[in-house]
């Protein structure tokens, strides 16, 4: 077990599973289980292991509360490391056990990718919480459902907004090379197409995924001197530093997978932080004195169990696991698989956690949350008092 897995295990407060450095938060004999593929090791392992917090959080919440029809849940969670073969493995380990009646969770777009035509086959219903790549809900895999914002949509919100407000002259999408950050740029690109501004782009260019050194990218961007760039990485810090040190002037503009409580921090403490612009899920702060009082609870429900304040990737682990126990509070009497794939697909036209824009499903619409804001921050201040974001403000809303 690695070093990472074995802290992880003692932040959750669950058993640690004998393989696949997985979780297990549990309930009682007559449990409901839920399970859960993440990327706990691997390249997005920091990432992931915020999803299985805000989970782990969100299965002790529901059991506090009396359960799904007096049962409560119980979690188990395998570490997928990102890695298509030990995701398979995950799912038909859990395809194979039938206490298990709903999947969640998946930290990288491949390993949701890979997992859609064998849940289909199980007829397990799955609910991806963090991946974010279009092709999971394009085509519709009748079994892979979405509670994150699917690429293409937060592309088009928050291109939207940035035409709308910031009116650039050019515009330039620096993206990591993987299907996430290849679906964002494409959606930049249609957005544009789609609205008769296609001559605003400048260019795209990818960075690869593993890349230390952005020197090559770098230079391809000053080349090109957009006026506003989009960017899509997972660590923004060591890009922006090496930007501003190469003499480019561009506005910088993040999607929202990139701004997790490291970067902020990051951004704060080297004064870049005000005026920086990303895209965001939610209509109101993740905060403890939030505007919507369920956010608030969250964030200090978060707060009280883990000592921090709560980010996106901890959002995103949560309100995964509380669709799946609306879908089988919906679904009534005995729960199943067949019951919950039910319920997603004809009984949750329209929910409100009061965490997200409402969501809807139903059997053509599996990503059920389709809405953007964007998200502008008004000084430097290193998250703290209150929750992640500090001062900043929610600004345009996207589509």
């Amino acid at each position: 077990m690695s070093g990472r897995c074995a802290g992880s295990a003692a932040v959750a407060a669950a058993l640690v599973l004998a393989s696949g450095c997985g979780v297990a938060a549990s309930g009682g004999s007559d449990s409901i289980k839920i399970g859960a593929s993440l990327d706990l090791s691997g390249p997005a392992g920091f990432f992931g292991e915020t999803g299985r917090d805000g989970a782990v959080l969100a299965i002790e919440k529901i059991n506090r509360e009396g359960g799904v029809n007096g049962r409560e849940l119980e979690l188990e969670v395998r570490d997928d490391k990102c890695d298509t073969a030990t995701t398979l493995a995950n799912v038909r380990r859990f395809m194979g056990d039938r206490g298990v009646v709903a999947l969640t969770g998946f930290t990288c777009s491949p390993a949701a990718l890979a997992a859609k035509p064998l849940v289909d086959q199980a007829k397990l219903p799955t609910m991806v919480s963090q991946a974010t790549a279009s092709e999971i809900h394009k085509p519709v895999g009748e079994y892979t459902w979405m509670s994150n914002v699917p690429a293409d949509y937060e592309a088009a919100g928050l291109t939207r907004s940035v035409v709308e407000n910031l009116r650039p002259s050019s515009i330039a999408v620096v993206h990591v090379g993987n299907p996430y950050g290849k679906a964002s740029a494409d959606g930049v690109e249609a957005w544009l197409d789609e609205n008769g501004k296609s001559d605003l782009l400048a260019g795209r260019i990818e960075i690869p995924l593993t890349a230390s050194d952005y020197g090559v990218q770098l230079r391809k961007l000053k080349a090109l001197a957009p006026e506003v760039t989009l960017v899509v990485v997972y660590d923004l810090p060591p890009l922006l530093k090496a930007a501003q040190q190469a003499g480019i002037t561009t506005k910088f503009v993040s999607f929202n997978g990139g701004m997790l409580r490291a970067t902020i921090t990051a951004l704060a403490k080297a004064g870049t932080l005000k005026g920086f612009t990303s895209s965001a899920m939610w209509p109101t702060l993740i905060a403890g004195d939030s505007k919507s009082p369920r956010m608030a609870e969250f964030a200090n429900d978060f707060k009280k169990k883990y000592g921090a304040w709560p980010d996106n990737g901890n959002l995103q682990g949560y309100a995964g696991v509380m669709l799946l126990a609306e879908a089988m509070k919906r679904a009534g009497g005995d729960v199943s698989r067949e019951s919950v794939q039910k319920s997603l697909a004809t009984k949750m036209s329209r929910v409100d956690l009061g965490l997200y824009f409402p969501y809807s499903f139903s059997r053509d619409q599996h990503a059920g949350a389709t809405a953007v804001t964007v998200l502008t921050y008004q000084d430097n201040e290193v998250p703290g008092a209150n929750g992640l974001y500090g001062s900043a403000t929610l600004a345009a809303k996207g589509e």
